[in-house]
């Protein structure tokens, strides 16, 4: 809303409906009035959609799984993977002031990186432990907790005409 406001108020001057010094009042205080904490439902839905996607496609993939190739299989693996890295990606270009894209997209790359990693230890017959799979799935996921703050501290500077 603040946006909107602010790129009428040269129009608002120029109609004469307000004067220059209040233009440049009604600029200052919405330049430092905080945003409004987004919708927490939004937010809610935005990771339960994610979750739900990325199980969908799962479910899709593992119906199927028995009748693909080797190489189909890998190929199916990093799907949701790429998926997941393609939606944050867009996230940090063009959605990065939504709580809700970037929560969604981050619960999403993280189940995917998972998926990924027990898929082609299963495809390819890895040996391993829970315990190991769940510290290379956590050590794979932590930078997801940086990349959501840095987008988040790259929206307090951003500074709308």
């Amino acid at each position: 809303m603040q946006k909107h406001i602010l790129r009428d108020l040269p129009e608002l001057v120029n109609a004469g409906i307000i004067d220059e010094e209040t233009a440049g009042n009604i600029a200052e205080y919405y330049q430092q009035k905080k945003d409004p904490a987004q919708n927490q439902l939004f937010v809610i839905f935005g990771i339960l959609g994610s979750i739900l996607v990325g199980a969908g496609l799962i479910l899709i993939i593992a119906h199927n799984w028995e009748n693909m190739g080797i190489g189909m299989q890998t190929l199916m693996s990093f799907l949701p993977l790429v998926l997941g890295q393609a939606a944050c990606l867009y996230t940090l270009l063009k959605q990065r002031e939504s709580l809700a894209w970037r929560e969604g997209t981050a619960a999403f790359l993280f189940f995917a990186v998972g998926s990924c990693i027990a898929l082609i230890g299963q495809i390819y017959n890895i040996p391993g432990t829970i315990s190991g799979y769940i510290l290379t799935w956590m050590l794979l996921v932590a930078p997801l907790i940086y990349i959501g703050a840095v987008s988040k501290v790259g929206t307090a500077f951003n500074y709308s005409k």
